[in-house]
């Protein structure tokens, strides 16, 4: 259309010319959005609370080190960093919101009715949307080089933020307190393991021992030995006093004399007292005194040598239980969450302009690319 001709067009169809031009096109489709924007945070987008909490997890170990220039050396800070991004990994979990969902209601939290219905929760969410829900309303995020854990929560209501953070606290320490007794666990198994087996040695050589002492009819055979050997002694003694008197018996009688017969009788009579009592204390038969002692003894010296095992055993076992405490983790918070007094979600005027800017962007990435569609067909047609 020409010039003459756009002169003496109608008000109404300069607008419409205007409004269909090419130019207008671009603006409108910035316009819109922003328009739409304008509309959702200025009447529609509800007002989020905002809480933020910060912890660290330390061991007993840290404060040694810091007396052993462990600032400098920083030897636990790997194990400490492992587990601080494990804290974090589970906050970011289906577990934690599982936990949470039985602990605070997450669902319930989500659906406030002051809630709009663009940014609550749908009343039909399935497990898996309420997990992405969920990430979208928290951030947890560990500084190396602090070592402090930051856990921000948005919710729409102050007292549940408090409340959600909190509840997140919570099962940090929980997994924490899980990681010890696992940690704990690990370390005293061998060593548990290895007191079951002295354990149960100790009561074996107990019962043995028992027993036979009980077959054996004596608590300990080294009395009975002891006491054989006095009467050994004492018999030896009358041996020999009484074989100096048939001696003397001798040098002035016959040794047909009633008398020397009679002494003679006496000696024989305690000789065979002597080789009875030493049968019984060193004869070859099982239950002479001296195999009983021998098996005796030889079980005493198992149950001492079972005993110092054992103690050896319960020795290493309250070692590793006191390496394991001391190697023990626990949260300490830095910043106590607070109840938040005005709400700074969403930023609107921010989400505004991302909108337009956005817009503008996307307008200009369609502009290049209908250029180049539009110079490689006229191209095409050249050819």
């Amino acid at each position: 259309m020409s010039e003459i001709e756009t002169k003496y067009l109608s008000p109404l169809e300069k607008i419409k010319k205007m409004i269909i031009s090419p130019l207008s096109r671009k603006i409108s489709f910035i316009l819109l959005p922003t328009f739409i924007s304008i509309i959702y945070y200025s009447f529609i987008a509800t007002d989020q609370y905002f809480t933020e909490a910060k912890f660290s997890i330390k061991s007993h170990k840290d404060g040694a080190e810091i007396g052993l220039l462990g600032t400098v050396l920083g030897s636990s800070m790997g194990m400490a960093d492992s587990d601080s991004r494990s804290v974090v990994d589970f906050i970011r979990s289906h577990d934690a919101v599982r936990l949470l969902d039985q602990s605070v209601h997450l669902r319930d939290m989500f659906r406030r009715p002051e809630a709009d219905i663009v940014s609550r929760l749908p009343e039909k969410a399935t497990f898996e949307d309420l997990v992405d829900y969920y990430l979208s309303r928290i951030t947890a995020t560990y500084d190396v080089h602090s070592g402090v854990t930051t856990l921000q929560v948005k919710t729409y209501r102050p007292e549940d933020s408090l409340a959600l953070s909190k509840a997140i606290l919570v099962i940090s320490e929980n997994i924490v307190n899980s990681f010890n007794r696992r940690a704990e666990e690990d370390s005293v198994r061998v060593a548990r393991a290895e007191l079951a087996f002295e354990e149960k040695r100790l009561i074996d050589i107990q019962a043995r021992l028992r027993k036979f002492q009980v077959s054996n009819n004596e608590l300990d055979p080294k009395s009975r030995s002891g006491a054989v050997q006095t009467i050994v002694a004492e018999l030896e003694g009358e041996v020999a006093k009484e074989t100096a008197k048939l001696r003397a018996l001798e040098t002035f009688m016959q040794p047909t004399a009633q008398q020397v017969v009679t002494q003679r009788e006496r000696v024989k009579a305690l000789q065979g007292q002597v080789e009875v009592q030493k049968g019984r204390l060193t004869g070859n038969n099982a239950s002479s005194i001296v195999n009983t002692l021998y098996n005796y003894e030889s079980l005493k010296f198992e149950l001492n040598l079972v005993e110092k095992a054992y103690s050896s055993a319960v020795f290493s076992l309250e070692t590793a239980r006191i390496s394991a405490q001391q190697q023990q983790k626990y949260v300490i918070t830095v910043v106590e969450p607070h109840l938040a007094q005005e709400a700074l979600y969403p930023k609107r005027i921010e989400n505004i302009l991302t909108t337009l800017i956005f817009s503008i962007i996307i307008i200009g990435i369609l502009k290049l690319i209908i250029n180049g569609i539009r110079d490689h067909f006229m191209t095409g047609i050249k050819d």
